[in-house]
């Protein structure tokens, strides 16, 4: 995630705005492309599969939440046609994407794929979240949208409620997103179906007390029999410069030895979304969500 404050607006002006932020800056989150060490994601072509179904279904019912970070890296990984449009109250640049995100395009095509294979032999459900919020980027979160049936009559639905991935802004901060996902599941019987968080982000964490998030994910997520999916946008860092400059973040910000050590391993090649994934799939750009969402679900749906 890269915020830029009022003191680096006027180097936007100057200098050119596209060049500052391939640049990143100190307060940023930093992707990666190479695979992790301590649970190495799961490559395109061999995503997750589904547990056993009924014999004689073709289709599994699942309940499905989407987690989307929309801090202001997005800005750079995934807004077409943007445009700076002033700071936010905090004194952090904001930017506008003129047409659909990846990530918008990536859901709505999930809840179409979803909609054509279980074609009413089977009952879904999706909900989407997001983090951070317009009015806290640092430890915001929110509901988009909450649980729909996946039907035909609900794709509208669906779209109206992408239209906030236009707008990027603020931090990375996993645990509000994550817990934002717990709630909605609270929220739900699943009875029979399975249940799945898709979580997409583009960034390393900038959650407070990450160990906090690790156990809270294990809790109400992992505890409640929810499968937790990863999808990370990794652009051109390997993982082990991404984590780097994460190790750098973390003692920047005053993390103890024992804290890092216990979230990042003692030789530093662990992420927070080692902890807190049962898969990860990373992708190089956000132009690949649509198939691996697509690809996911088949995966999830489909009985063998």
């Amino acid at each position: 995630m890269y915020l830029l404050n009022r003191t680096g607006l006027i180097g936007i002006i100057t200098a050119g705005l596209m060049s500052l932020l391939a640049a990143g800056c100190n307060n940023g989150t930093f992707r990666g492309s190479g695979k992790s060490k301590a649970n190495p994601p799961t490559s395109e072509e061999q995503l997750p599969t589904s547990d056993q179904c009924t014999p004689g279904k073709e289709v599994r019912g699942v309940d499905v939440v989407v987690i989307i970070d929309n801090s202001g890296s997005n800005s750079e990984t995934d807004c077409p046609q943007s445009r700076y449009v002033g700071v936010d109250k905090y004194g952090y640049a904001q930017f506008s994407c003129g047409a659909a995100t990846n990530r918008e395009n990536a859901v709505v095509s999930l809840f179409d794929e979803m909609t054509g294979l279980l074609d009413n032999q089977a009952e879904a459900n999706l909900s989407v979240a997001s983090f951070p919020t317009l009015d806290n980027i640092f430890t915001g979160a929110r509901t988009e949208m909450n649980w729909v049936s996946v039907n035909k009559q609900n794709s509208r639905s669906v779209q109206s409620a992408m239209g906030f991935t236009r707008s990027p802004q603020g931090f990375t901060p996993y645990g509000a997103g994550l817990g934002e996902a717990a709630d909605l599941f609270k929220a739900i019987d699943s009875k029979d179906r399975s249940r799945l968080v898709i979580f997409v982000t583009d960034g390393e964490p900038t959650d407070d007390n990450p160990l906090a998030v690790k156990s809270m994910v294990k809790n109400n997520l992992h505890g409640q029999n929810v499968k937790v999916v990863t999808v990370m946008i990794t652009g051109r860092d390997t993982f082990d410069q991404r984590i780097s400059k994460h190790l750098s973040y973390l003692r920047q910000n005053d993390y103890s030895q024992s804290v890092i050590d216990e979230l990042m391993g003692t030789n530093g090649k662990k992420s927070l979304l080692d902890e807190i994934s049962h898969d990860k799939v990373e992708v190089t750009d956000s132009g690949k969500l649509e198939k691996i969402f697509k690809d996911l679900i088949v995966k999830e749906i489909t009985c063998k």
